[in-house]
């Protein structure tokens, strides 16, 4: 693989201008998936945000205020930040709601035990995330790694 060729996303419109606390020197935003839902079991809820995909991590972002109290926690303990090196199984599905509409769920296992569900109202969202993952989370180069960057 080293020296392989490995197409790497292309920015999105004004993805690589936004920042966000705890953004780390040499860290893009190379997706934003606008209009996500994560899935919590515990209390039963959806919490709509958007995925931003960057080179190093997977972030949910919630706008302020929007959060449920007894979720707070989540933010503090930075369970909606996955670093690329911590997914240890990812998976996606598409199913038809009740009302008819196409979702398309993300599942990610990660290696300390989280599992996230993002569902996704769009196909090129699904893909755009999944093309940053492959390109950046085993990438065939090595300079392509974080580090590197």
């Amino acid at each position: 693989f080293i020296g392989s060729a490995t197409k790497l996303p292309s920015l999105g419109p004004s993805a690589g201008t936004i920042v966000f606390d705890d953004m780390l020197p040499g860290e893009r935003v190379h997706v934003v998936a606008t209009n996500c839902f994560l899935l919590v079991r515990n209390p039963l809820c959806e919490v709509g945000g958007r995925l931003l995909a960057t080179n190093y991590r997977l972030k949910f972002q919630t706008p302020k205020g929007t959060l449920r109290e007894e979720l707070r926690w989540m933010l503090d303990a930075k369970y909606f930040d996955v670093p690329l090196g911590a997914i240890e199984e990812l998976r996606e599905s598409q199913s038809t709601t009740t009302a008819g509409a196409l979702e398309f769920k993300l599942v990610m296992q990660t290696k300390d035990f989280r599992s996230l569900n993002v569902v996704m109202r769009s196909d090129e969202d699904c893909r755009s995330v999944l093309d940053v993952l492959s390109a950046f989370g085993t990438p065939g180069n090595p300079t392509l790694l974080f580090a590197f960057r």
